[in-house]
């Protein structure tokens, strides 16, 4: 490919993508701006993209990623394309979960937010190292970063995505769909994660953390959900729970099985890939989760952020992304 045929506006979420959450004849969307508070509607071209993002200078030498990423998505949008058209995963084989495994690690590196929170934390290090009366300078492998530097740090985390790419294949994968009624959100970092172990000074967020649950929208109605092996241990045992009380004392189920439709409904995922149902709850908490790793912009296929701005007026630090927290 001639250097005069590689866009200049290079987006870190696929316009492919983004496409799934418009509306209208024309591919628009609605973003709201954390930082301003501010909504309007515009072209996918125009959003979760920066010029020349994926463009780097090594030993002066003018380089791109640009292309090579172009190839990988136009085999995810197929993937893609196909759950969304028959709203099910079972179709997948295991080619395709190899392939949508190294996609989704391709994706959880190349946003902003993530070159965000490295260049957070190198600043939060050097500020911690100044603090106990040491230069940065004078500590072997310790210097303030350029705005170069941090961007050649995630083009490698680019290139070293594959090693992610296993915590997503041996992950249990599901699939949920809401209505149109309510539809699901997207941002400018669409796969988030959420833990409800607490595991204390360890923290409980990370791709290989037991009890993870990863989430990562394919449309406004649908979104792919991965949970660790351990969720679904502790699901199928709670259905062995449900079908002895069921048989032996009915009377027990309401005390002890809060909702059974929801566990008939995720069972029938886990053993027969069917989508599940998402209810009012389940949406209200997946939107939230965008909105909370998102670096600055959600975006919906409506106007309605009553939601983001609620969770803003709540939460200002979420007017940034994800901070890494240092000491």
């Amino acid at each position: 490919m001639r250097k005069s045929e590689i866009a200049k506006n290079q987006h870190y979420v696929p316009q492919f993508l983004l496409k799934n959450f418009t509306v209208g004849k024309k591919p628009q969307l609605w973003v709201f701006d954390k930082q301003t508070g501010k909504k309007f509607k515009t072209n996918i071209k125009n959003i979760a993209s920066e010029t020349k993002f994926y463009d780097f200078t090594f030993e002066n030498v003018e380089l791109t990623i640009e292309p090579a990423l172009a190839e990988v998505e136009a085999n995810a949008s197929r993937i893609i394309k196909g759950i969304v058209k028959k709203e099910d995963i079972s179709q997948l084989d295991d080619n395709d979960k190899i392939f949508f495994s190294h996609f989704l690690a391709l994706q959880f590196t190349r946003t902003k937010e993530h070159r965000l929170r490295f260049q957070d934390l190198s600043s939060k290090m050097v500020e911690a190292i100044r603090e106990r009366g040491f230069n940065p300078e004078e500590i072997e492998g310790c210097k303030e970063l350029s705005e170069d530097d941090f961007k050649l740090h995630g083009i490698k985390s680019v290139f070293d995505s594959k090693e992610f790419a296993l915590h997503f294949y041996t992950k249990t994968w599901l699939l949920f769909k809401t209505s149109k009624k309510q539809p699901l959100y997207i941002s400018d970092n669409p796969i988030t994660l959420q833990n409800m172990n607490d595991y204390g000074f360890y923290g409980n967020i990370g791709l290989a953390v037991k009890g993870i649950e990863i989430y990562f929208p394919i449309s406004k109605t649908l979104t792919m959900a991965l949970y660790c092996p351990s969720l679904e241990e502790q699901f199928r045992e709670t259905y062995k729970k449900y079908q002895f009380l069921s048989k032996v004392n009915p009377m027990l189920l309401s005390q002890n099985i809060k909702n059974p439709l929801y566990l008939e409904q995720i069972m029938a995922g886990f053993e027969q890939k069917r989508t599940i149902p998402f209810n009012s709850d389940n949406v209200v908490n997946h939107n939230s989760l965008q909105v909370k790793y998102s670096a600055r912009f959600v975006f919906s296929s409506s106007g309605d952020f009553s939601l983001v701005e609620e969770m803003l007026s709540k939460h200002p630090e979420l007017r940034e992304g994800p901070k890494v927290k240092v000491g």
